[in-house]
């Protein structure tokens, strides 16, 4: 505990002043709540004063101790980088590139480390990192879905290169002999590495410290060995066949390519792995003292330093030694150099301290994709776990055994482009993840290390991306597909994690950025979409009694089994699937105690509309009426549950996939809940246009007439809908099949009467249900109401909307009324429900409220609707929401 735990504000209230422990995650732990510090929680329920604070892996337990600063970093990176390619295989790429081409090798392995160093320095500069290295940095600014599928690959990249490494060293001791101990060098090969692999597990278990001291020694040996062979060349002690000592009659010599069976491609993937490395220092993170810092630093220096040294040994290999010999020799780096025995002693630290730090780097990544528990698989998440030092025993001994895998291939040349793709691919998503950062525009964004330019490292993805692919397209594509298999099966899985990633800041600007611009856009009839605001009510007394809002919460397995959540995207799951899982929440389970707090059936029928695209929004309103607490305690106990239950209602619409957002409000009647809703849900262009709420959510015929009055003089279009708890969303079956959607199309309101129902048969199982449009006739003549019919169907033709037009006569109600539109409205009820009572929906044009008093038309719209199937009761605004032009 920090000692700034204990300070103050000079205020003189519980506030503590400014400290860095209190910006450690997205925990608010150490600062009291503004309940407290306002002094308002006595006027509250005690259900109110609980907080909730977001999801925070904790990784403290058994963390290891950071003790290792930037001289750690360049020491692991160099022994990564100057690993056995450098002794082997570097001088075999002069031999058959020549010069020129192995020039440029190296020089396109440069561009490739240099750019990325610059980006991982920029990337591990902008705040704290915890363990797993490139995992951690990756995922997030990324997300948890490139971080673990890069994760993975760098894991098993590392597995890779540990034995590629490691056979240098057998391939080293076997030329000691000339007689194998089994049936062949390539096996002795084999069973040296083995045995190698299996020391060098045992050395890593043993705690990092001791690896840390270990790969120093190892790299004075291996800098040393490089030092002998540069100087071995142009200081002839060496009488070995095709040595001349540096000579420029052999530089030009060997200025050109003599390529053989091999290519520019195979040469460039067999080096690459000399270039690779450079991530070594950054994958023991969590043991630094300070890896903003030393990651940055250290890489970038080992980097430079490493490709001076290849960029030496190209040049005075290609010098001294004739073609023919580099590329025959493996070894010539040992008879060149100016002591056999010092070459090998750096041969030998060269494999084992790059072995050592692949099979170090693998399990810790490994550990932390496991700690974060992003896969699905209870697989991955049993490497989570530590031993009391800290160390990921069970990590350790996975990479062991796909180290021990790939020694039985025993084919470096085979094993080097696999190393190759997967460490490229880690490049490639490292710079972009730079790239991407800083057009998210975040504001979290600001690397201590300035030395990046964004598009610099867009340069460096390509470059990555392309090399790649050039060394071997099939491999590369291979590569991409596995990446793309791990990044499936997370989103698939959908972690709970908010880590705040680019693409969530890239989102939010990019959404700013086209609602500006579709304000700016002049309406037309042609782009018009029905946007839909959802009312639904409850009563403050509802929500005090809700199981949810008082704390407690329902059994987690009950939930997940009646409710059925599951995860599918738009693309991947079928409207009327998704529609029918959110009917089943209806009846299966009362969420929140209180069946009127949510209305999810209302809900359910507005997503069978969602093919307009168009904005929904659940309002939801908390109405006060009868209430008799103080305004003080009123007016605070509302605004907290009123939060509250907006993101109750957020989180349940979102697991869910109900297209929609929430918006909650508090007033003391309904009317004005709804009058707040309208005035104020959505921005700019993103507004409901649509008010869609139950008949009998108002009970007062007064209140009703003046809803509807404000909802039309507000130019928004309505939607009253009725016997909802009917409507049938397993559209599967041969009777849905058999059914209609019937639109009564009583009189002109710009087309939105004949809009709403054509957009629910676009659904995908509505389709097939035959639309018919009821006219009534004024006529009884046979010819004019032909005509009728066939003007109708002109117009409907005219529109592009296929369906049947049928123009029955009305069927007088007997019961005398008072007014004649009372009189034709009740005519219409009996006709109605001759014509569509085994009707899927129907759709009926809006009477309006005038000429008639509040509690007939109350009654009549009632008759309107009993008794028959979904019915919906709507009127456009008058405005035209449909057109003739294409």
């Amino acid at each position: 505990m920090e000692k700034t735990r204990s300070l103050r504000t000079v205020y003189g209230t519980l506030e503590p002043a400014p400290s860095t422990y209190l910006y450690r995650g997205s925990k608010s732990d150490g600062r009291a709540g503004l309940q407290t510090l306002l002094n308002v929680k006595h006027h509250l329920p005690p259900s109110l004063h609980a907080t909730r604070t977001p999801r925070n892996i904790d990784r403290k337990s058994n963390a290891p101790k950071r003790q290792f600063g930037t001289g750690t970093v360049f020491m692991r990176c160099v022994n990564s980088i100057m690993g056995v390619i450098a002794f082997l295989r570097v001088c075999w790429v002069a031999g058959h590139a020549g010069l020129g081409y192995a020039s440029l090798v190296v020089t396109v392995g440069l561009i490739t480390t240099f750019i990325t160093s610059l980006s991982l320095a920029a990337i591990s500069s902008n705040g704290e990192i915890g363990g797993g290295g490139l995992f951690w940095l990756i995922s997030r600014n990324l997300g948890p879905a490139w971080g673990g599928s890069i994760g993975m690959l760098y894991c098993i990249a590392m597995a890779v290169g540990t034995a590629l490494h490691t056979f240098g060293f057998a391939e080293t001791i076997t030329s000691f002999y000339t007689d194998p101990f089994t049936s062949s060098f390539v096996w002795d090969q084999r069973v040296i590495c083995l045995i190698a692999i299996f020391i060098m597990l045992f050395v890593a278990i043993f705690g990092i410290s001791f690896v840390m001291k270990l790969q120093t020694l190892l790299m004075i040996f291996l800098l040393v060995a490089i030092m002998s062979f540069l100087l071995g060349t142009v200081i002839p002690v060496s009488e070995a066949t095709g040595y001349t000592g540096f000579s420029w009659d052999t530089l030009k010599s060997n200025y050109s390519p003599v390529w053989g069976d091999q290519s520019l491609a195979i040469v460039f993937a067999v080096y690459f792995p000399a270039a690779g490395g450079l991530l070594a220092g950054s994958s023991v993170s969590a043991e630094l003292k300070d890896p903003q810092k030393s990651i940055g630093i250290g890489t970038f220096a080992a980097v430079i330093v490493t490709n001076v040294l290849y960029y030496l040994i190209v040049f005075l290999a290609c010098g001294s030694v004739q073609g023919a010999t580099l590329r025959e020799n493996t070894l010539i780096m040992k008879d060149v150099s100016l002591w056999a025995p010092l070459l090998y002693a750096g041969l030998f630290a060269a494999s084992l301290s790059s072995a050592i730090s692949s099979l170090d780097s693998a399990p810790r990544i490994l550990q932390a994709v496991a700690q974060d528990e992003i896969f699905p698989s209870k697989i991955v998440s049993f490497f989570a776990k530590m031993s009391k030092s800290g160390e990921p025993i069970r990590a350790y001994i996975l990479s062991f055994i796909v180290a021990q895998i790939c020694v039985l291939v025993g084919d470096l040349n085979l094993i080097a482009p696999i190393l190759s793709n997967f460490m490229l691919l880690s490049y490639t998503l490292l710079n972009y993840a730079v790239f991407a950062i800083h057009r998210s525009e975040a504001i979290s964004w600001r690397p201590s290390w300035k030395f990046y330019h964004p598009y610099v490292s867009l340069i460096g993805a390509i470059v990555s991306l392309a090399s790649m692919l050039y060394m071997n397209l099939l491999f590369g594509l291979v590569s991409i597909i596995i990446c793309l298999l791990f990044y499936y099966i997370i989103d698939k899985a959908g972690p709970e994690v908010n880590w705040g990633t680019c693409a969530d800041s890239a989102l939010y600007v990019e959404a700013v950025l086209n609602t500006l611009k579709l304000s700016a856009l002049k309406s037309h009839i042609k782009t018009y979409r029905p946007s839909f605001l959802v009312f639904s009510s409850c009563t403050l007394q509802d929500v005090r009694q809700s199981s949810l809002m008082d704390g407690t919460t329902t059994d987690e397995s009950d939930m997940e089994l009646e409710i059925k959540i599951d995860f599918m995207e738009e693309e991947e799951e079928k409207e009327e699937q998704r529609v029918s899982r959110i009917s089943q929440s209806v009846t299966q389970h009362n969420l929140y105690g209180s069946p009127s707090v949510l209305d999810l059936q209302l809900l359910a029928f507005v997503q069978t509309l969602w093919k307009s695209r168009g904005v929904v929004v659940c309002g939801h309103g908390i109405i006060t009426e009868d209430e008799t607490e103080t305004v003080q305690e009123l007016r605070l106990e509302l605004l907290l549950r009123s939060n509250r239950l907006r993101q109750e209602l957020t989180d349940f619409v979102q697991i869910h996939n109900i297209k929609g957002f929430v918006d909650v409000v508090h007033s003391n009647d309904r009317i004005s809940a709804l009058d707040q809703l309208l005035q104020s849900s959505g921005v700019g262009a993103l507004r409901p246009n649509t008010a869609v709420f139950r008949l009998d959510i108002i009970r007062k015929p007064e209140e009703l007439v003046e809803t509807i009055n404000h909802v039309l003089l507000s130019n928004h279009a309505i939607m009253l809908c009725s016997n909802i708890q009917n409507c049938v969303f397993d559209v599967g079956n041969m009777a849905w099949e058999k059914k209609t959607i019937d639109l009564w199309w009583m009189s002109d309101d710009g087309g939105f009467s004949l809009l709403i129902p054509f957009i629910m048969r676009l659904n995908e199982g509505y389709e097939n249900l035959e639309f018919r449009i009821f006219s009534i006739s004024t006529s009884k003549n046979p010819k004019k109401i032909a005509k009728h019919a066939a003007t109708f169907s002109k117009m409907l033709s005219m529109f592009r909307i296929k369906a049947t037009v049928e123009t029955p006569n009305m069927i007088k109600s007997e019961v005398n009324h008072e007014s004649e539109t009372a009189q034709k409205i009740a005519s219409l009820a009996l006709t109605v429900k001759q014509y569509s009572m085994n009707a899927a929906y129907v759709y009926i044009t809006l009477p309006l409220p005038n000429k008639i008093s509040a509690d007939q038309y109350c009654h009549l719209l009632h008759d309107l609707t009993d008794d028959l199937p979904p019915t919906i009761l709507l009127r456009g605004t008058n405005e035209p929401v449909l057109t003739f032009d294409g």
